[in-house]
């Protein structure tokens, strides 16, 4: 991943040095479109042999008309399949152009390109030395997180911004073309990517939630909300982050003259800009760390040294398999229960996965093999999906699918996979996504139900885990079709959950997605709105889908209204109005603050974070035995929980982790192992359960 735009040269330099120096590369741009595949596959099989010889090839496209915004290529001798470039020529005046199409020894530049990486590299070595230089720094100093390698970007940024074709192409003595007529188009303009859309029978192409009509000719883009076209043609309308564009079609070449005009002004506006506009979070992670050295050294000591061990022993277990439901204020299982709930082995699996990638050196991939095993043997139902809840001895006590229940194990799994390298819980998250499609799915009215028992209620909640499962699927895999999953989340999210008029989360609803109309239908919970900014913001970075306006206006809500004015904790309960529906504070609500002050760091006040996390280690996390929890306290302080709950810890974890991640270094230093070593997932592949376990072992 290039963190800085550098045009084609530095990003072909980083390629080739990334690669195996005899691979061949085969670079491309993203904005064109090839009609005829099979010819361009038989080009790319005709330039083999000569990229194999040492040439660095390009592929020449038969003129169709005397273009004036391409380049030229002229051909020479044959070399085999391909012919040696003569000479690259700039985009010419109209009669040159002419005179190229009428002669026939010239063809467009099509700007795709393929060679050895060596070969590349050592061209890049004689002819644009800098660029190598960067490049190479860059990769070797690059960040690494999975199968991705994000270049460092103090180095990438040095090297200079030049075209692969003004940098090499130009001045080798290696080039070679290969002609091919392909049904070549670049994309290179709104018109030119209006004819090859799809387009309805007035010649109209949408994309988004769009609405048109009486159109012609237009091309009709939103990214994000509504356009609404009436009655008209030959125009551009895209709608994209906060800004719209409307031009005819005529005019679509003065796009970039506009563009450097909006920056020009906004140039000259940012002083004032800072002073007028309301603060809106960064959505960017801070440069600095967001809690003072002390204050970090105390939440590394809490999770590595204090928790993990703790609930790694007394969290399992043994007799029975899998973790235990909750404990006694004195840290003993409470043996008194009559139920465990699935969620909680999710959660806990999860749990174990991010402390092994954490750098944790306690049994963590051992613990959650355990859990896996005993979720995956006991809480499958034959019918499939995963039961509600267990009797204390693993049986079955409820075989209700819960729409909540399948998100977590759909995370767990997520995560189990990250941890493992095994693909086999990919394989359940697959399972659990057909059956949720299968038994819950509603295609009238969109989203899914709660559960299968046909009750009517519906709640946002379990669609809010949804898109933490979706969101952790696709960040363990690269997978976009969970994207797509996800995004159907957040267009809920867009249209039924939140009420602009009170910046408000529904929590509520009925069949049809309609906001009941008892006193459900007023309670807003604090902890959901700092938990749904921070999954907004996890999907805007992944999507690049911008949410900002929401994430600003859930936490406003939530910092104006739903915190304790005696300990500035988030209460548990409010009403759509502001007033007080349940003054105690659990825990939870807590860490999501904590995450959602790390997602949009500029909402916070100075010192803000590290005031909060002191205070999480003071009051909810103090008490003893060390590594344990009071899980809620009433308006004032005083703790009123009567046991610990063990789904809790997925909240700290998660909180944690975030704020712990915000700094490799930090996590580094907490674990003994080097930076690098913590985003390296094993490359664990058996689905063998006793390889699994000797692995873990």
């Amino acid at each position: 991943l290039e963190p800085v735009a550098r045009n084609s040269a530095p990003a072909i330099a980083a390629a080739a040095i990334h690669a195996h120096s005899d691979d061949l590369l085969l670079v491309m741009p993203a904005d064109h479109h090839i009609r005829d595949l099979d010819a361009f596959h038989d080009a790319i099989a005709n330039g083999v042999s000569a990229a194999k010889a040492g040439y660095l090839v390009t592929f020449g496209l038969r003129p169709t008309h005397p273009a004036t915004g391409y380049g030229y290529i002229r051909a020479g001798e044959e070399l085999g399949t391909a012919r040696r470039v003569d000479a690259f020529v700039e985009k010419p005046d109209r009669a040159t152009a002419e005179r190229y199409l009428a002669e026939g020894a010239y063809a467009w530049n099509a700007g795709i390109f393929l060679f050895r990486a060596r070969d590349m590299i050592a061209a890049l070595q004689a002819l644009c030395p800098t660029v190598i230089r960067a490049a190479a720094i860059a990769v070797s100093q690059g960040t690494r997180k999975g199968d991705t390698l994000t270049l460092k970007a103090s180095a990438f940024a040095m090297a200079p911004d030049i075209s692969i074709d003004n940098a090499v192409m130009e001045k080798t003595s290696t080039a070679a073309v290969v002609n091919v007529d392909m049904g070549w188009s670049d994309i290179g303009d709104f018109q030119a990517l209006l004819s090859v859309l799809p387009k309805d029978e007035g010649g109209t192409a949408s994309h988004g939630d769009v609405i048109a009509l009486d159109t012609e000719n237009c091309l009709l883009k939103a990214e994000h909300g509504t356009i609404a076209a009436i009655g008209v043609d030959n125009i551009v309308v895209v709608k994209s982050g906060d800004t719209v564009l409307v031009t005819s079609l005529d005019r679509v070449q003065d796009v970039k003259k506009a563009a450097g005009l909006a920056a020009q002004c906004r140039k000259a506006q940012s002083a004032e800009m800072r002073v007028t506009t309301a603060a809106a979070p960064s959505l960017v992670e801070p440069a600095d760390a967001p809690v003072g050295p002390e204050t970090l050294a105390r939440v590394k000591n809490w999770l590595f040294d204090q928790a993990l061990p703790f609930w790694a022993e007394t969290g399992l277990d043994r007799d029975h398999g899998g973790f235990r439901e909750r404990l006694t204020l004195r840290g003993a299982p409470k043996l008194d229960d009559d139920y465990r709930r699935l969620r909680v082995q999710a959660r806990q699996i999860y749990t174990y996965a991010h402390a092994h990638l954490l750098g944790w050196q306690g049994p963590a991939l051992e613990r959650m093999w355990q859990g896996y095993d005993f979720l995956t043997q006991k809480g499958w139902k034959e019918e499939g999906g995963w039961l509600h809840l267990f009797t204390p001895e693993g049986g079955v006590k409820d075989a209700t699918l819960d729409l909540y229940d399948q998100a977590f194990v759909m995370m767990a799994m997520a995560w189990a996979h990250r941890a493992s390298g095994d693909k086999e819980p990919l394989e359940w998250a697959a399972r659990t996504l057909d059956i949720i499609d299968r038994d819950l799915y509603d295609p009238m009215h969109g989203g899914y139900r709660d559960n299968d028992a046909q009750t009517g209620l519906r709640r946002s909640n379990p669609h809010m885990h949804l898109l933490e499962a979706m969101l952790a699927l696709h960040e363990a895999t690269g997978d976009t079709a969970y994207l797509v999953r996800a995004k159907r989340v957040v267009t809920l999210f867009e249209r039924r959950f939140f009420d602009p008029e009170t910046d408000t989360l529904t929590e509520y609803f009925d069949g049809s997605w309609q906001r009941v109309s008892d006193r459900k239908g007023r309670i807003v919970e604090p902890g959901h709105h700092y938990e749904w900014a921070w999954l907004l913001w996890r999907y805007q970075k992944a999507t690049g889908h911008d949410l900002r306006s929401h994430i600003a206006r859930l936490i406003g809500f939530a910092d104006r209204h739903g915190r304790s004015p005696y300990t500035g904790f988030a209460m548990d309960g409010v009403w759509t109005d502001g007033s007080v529906e349940s003054a105690s504070c659990r825990l939870w609500p807590q860490t999501e603050m904590l995450k959602a002050r790390l997602a949009a760091p500029d909402l916070a006040a100075p010192g803000e974070l590290d005031h909060l996390v002191s205070r999480l280690l003071d009051t909810y996390l103090a008490p003893t035995p060390a590594g344990t929890w009071m899980d809620q306290i009433c308006e004032r302080g005083t703790p009123i929980a009567t046991t610990i709950p063990a789904s809790t810890l997925y909240h700290v974890i998660l909180a944690f982790a975030q704020l712990l991640e915000s700094d490799q270094t930090s996590i580094a230093a907490a674990s003994g192992q080097p930076a690098s070593a913590l985003t390296f997932v094993p490359d664990l592949v058996s689905n063998d359960n006793l390889a699994r376990k000797a692995t873990a072992a």
